[in-house]
C-alpha cells in the first residue's frame, strides 16, 4: 500500500486512509474480492475512530501546537522549552511559551529582571545600583541653565519642542517655560537645551514640526558686564544704574572692588527685558567708572551642581568592596531574597554582578505598586515592543 502523508489528510476528510484503501488494490482484487476491500475499510475507519491509532496520529500536528495541544501536554512544553521558570507561574502558559525567547534575548538586562517578577509575582520592583552613590573625585555634574524672553506669551504647547532663529538659522530644544508679566507685557521666559549657534537679540524664532505652529521675537537682556575704567569710591552692595530703554531695568550690583574702592566684579541679580542693543556708560554714580554692558539674546545663569554627587557633605558612601562596589545591584521587593535568589540565578542575572535583595515591608510605599485585579506593562526586547496585560485573578496574560 502507497504510504500517505500525515499532511495529506489532516483536517481533509476526503483525504483519510479509509477513503483511499480501494484505489490501493488492484483491480482484480476489486472486482473478484470486494469483500477483502470492505473489510480493509471497516478497520481503517475504526482506526480513525477517536482515541484509536490513526485519530492519534491525525491530531499529531495539534498535539504539537502549544495553542491547540491538550491541557495535559502544556506541562511538557513548560519544562521543555523553559525549565527554569517554575510551572506555577501567574500569566498564560501557551502565550509565554511561545514569547519565551523575548526572555532570553534580554538575559541580563532590567528588562528581563522586572518581567520575571511580574509573572512570578505580579509585582513591580525597584531595581538599585549602589554604585550610583559610591564617593568618586570630581564626580559633580555642573550646568548652567540657559534661557530666553520672548516680547509675548502664547497659551500653545511648544515644552520639548525645537526652535529656530530665522536670521542666525540657530537650533535649539525647548526645556521649560515659564510666563511672567512685566509691566504691561505678558512674556515667556524658555529654558533652553542642545543649543546650535547663536539667537539674535530681535529676530523671530520658530517651531518647524507637524504641531500647532508657534512664532515670537526674542527681547535682548543684560547677559555681563566689561569694566573699562574702575573708577573710586564704591562700596559693596551699590546698585548700578543701567540702560533705560528697556521694558524691565536690569538690577546690577557691586560684589567686589579694590583698596580704592574700584569696580572689580558684579552681580546681576536680574537681566532686564526689552534691550535692543549693547552700551556703555561712563561715569556710574559720578564716581568716575565706565562699564560695558552686553546684551544679547541667550542668558547663562551662574550654574549649580545637578545631584550630590561627589561631595564629602552628600550621601555618597566610600566603596567597600562588597555592597557599594561597580558590580553589585539591590532588588527591593515585597519578596525575601531566598524565595527568588536560585530563579534569577537561572534565568535572568547579569553574570559577573552581586545580587542583593531588600524586603518592602510597607507595601503602600512601594514604587509603581500595582493592583491585584490587573496593570500593563511593557517590555522592549532588541527593537521589539511587547505589551503584556495581567490579569491576575485569571492567571491569564494577553499579548497584544
Amino acid at each position: 500500500m502507497k504510504a500517505i502523508q500525515t499532511k495529506d489528510y489532516i483536517d481533509n476528510k476526503y483525504k483519510r486512509i479509509s477513503s483511499s484503501v480501494s484505489s490501493q488494490f488492484p483491480s482484480y482484487i476489486r472486482e473478484e474480492h470486494p469483500g477483502i476491500i470492505n473489510f480493509v475499510e471497516h478497520y481503517y475507519k475504526w482506526m480513525e475512530e477517536n482515541g484509536n491509532v490513526l485519530s492519534q496520529i491525525y491530531t499529531l500536528p495539534d498535539i504539537l501546537d502549544i495553542d491547540k495541544t491538550p491541557e495535559e501536554f502544556v506541562y511538557y512544553f513548560v519544562t521543555e522549552i523553559m525549565p527554569t521558570i517554575p510551572y506555577n507561574i501567574l500569566v498564560n502558559k501557551r502565550l509565554l511559551v511561545k514569547h519565551i525567547k523575548d526572555l532570553y534575548m534580554s538575559k541580563g538586562t532590567e528588562s528581563a529582571l522586572r518581567f520575571l517578577f511580574r509573572i512570578m509575582f505580579n509585582e513591580n520592583i525597584e531595581i538599585y545600583y549602589p554604585s550610583d552613590v559610591i564617593l568618586r573625585c570630581s564626580d559633580g555634574i555642573w550646568t548652567k541653565i540657559s534661557y530666553i524672553k520672548t516680547t509675548s506669551s502664547t497659551s500653545i504647547n511648544i515644552l520639548g519642542r525645537k526652535i529656530y532663529g530665522l536670521e542666525s538659522g540657530s537650533i535649539a530644544t525647548i526645556d521649560k517655560v515659564t510666563s511672567t508679566a512685566i509691566e504691561s507685557n505678558q512674556i515667556d521666559v524658555i529654558e533652553l537645551s542642545n543649543i546650535t549657534g547663536s539667537f539674535l537679540v530681535g529676530e523671530v524664532i520658530e517651531t518647524r514640526d507637524n504641531l500647532e505652529y508657534y512664532a515670537s521675537i526674542l527681547s535682548g537682556q543684560i547677559r555681563s558686564v566689561t569694566i573699562k575704567e574702575k573708577g573710586a569710591g564704591y562700596y559693596l552692595g551699590e546698585e548700578i544704574p543701567v540702560p533705560t530703554i528697556a521694558f524691565e531695568l536690569a538690577k546690577i550690583y557691586v560684589t567686589e572692588i579694590d583698596d580704592n574702592g574700584g569696580l572689580l566684579d558684579f552681580n546681576i541679580k536680574t537681566n532686564g527685558f526689552g534691550y535692543n542693543s549693547s552700551s556703555t556708560e561712563t561715569n556710574i554714580n559720578g564716581k568716575g567708572a565706565t562699564i560695558l554692558y552686553n546684551v544679547g539674546a541667550v542668558v547663562y545663569d551662574t550654574g549649580t551642581f545637578t545631584s550630590e554627587r561627589g561631595k564629602l557633605s552628600g550621601a555618597c558612601v566610600l566603596q567597600d568592596g562588597y555592597k557599594y562596589q561597580e558590580f553589585s545591584y539591590i532588588i527591593k521587593s515585597n519578596q525575601s531574597l531566598d524565595k527568588y535568589k536560585t530563579l534569577l540565578y537561572d534565568t535572568t542575572h547579569p553574570a559577573g554582578m552581586l545580587l542583593l535583595g531588600e524586603v518592602i515591608i510597607d507595601s503602600d510605599n512601594i514604587v509603581h505598586s500595582i493592583s491585584t485585579s490587573g496593570s500593563e506593562f511593557e517590555l522592549t526586547l532588541d527593537n521589539m515592543t511587547l505589551l503584556n496585560n495581567i490579569n491576575v485573578s485569571n492567571y491569564e496574560m494577553s499579548i497584544v
